[in-house]
């Protein structure tokens, strides 16, 4: 029954796990298994200077999966990597889009203080005010 579901405990998490997959089997849904201690500990909670480094490692041309490498070598394996390899790789993809976002408001002032003093009656106002 529903209810009895509802109230049911499990002394480990494994087990708990185990009924919910066949439960969900049964009632005909699926379910996703996320590692949330992993996910929940992302890029963004990592130290600045641990930033710094796999900013740098990255823009010298490493790839992302020998950055996650040379961090579980350094932190003495994987499972104590503050981040996972997708983390670094969602982390990567943020960065280069402030940087294309960033890029494509000043190539558009740049385009349009060219078109202000080369175009007689073109005119442009650029207040940081407003």
């Amino acid at each position: 029954m529903e209810e009895e579901v509802y109230q049911m405990t499990f002394d480990m998490h494994e087990d708990g796990e185990t009924f919910y997959n066949t439960y969900a089997k049964v009632n005909s849904f699926s379910i996703r298994n996320y590692n949330m201690h992993k996910h929940n500990a992302s890029i963004v909670k990592v130290s600045s200077s641990d930033k710094a480094l796999v900013n740098t490692m990255h823009k010298v041309g490493i790839k992302t999966s020998h950055i996650m490498d040379f961090a579980s070598q350094q932190s003495g394996g994987y499972e104590y990597v503050k981040f996972t390899q997708k983390d670094l790789y969602n982390y990567f993809t943020a960065q280069r889009n402030i940087e294309v976002s960033d890029g494509d408001a000043e190539g558009v002032l740049a385009y349009l203080c060219a078109k202000a003093k080369n175009v007689p009656l073109f005119y442009y106002k650029y207040d940081m005010d407003e």
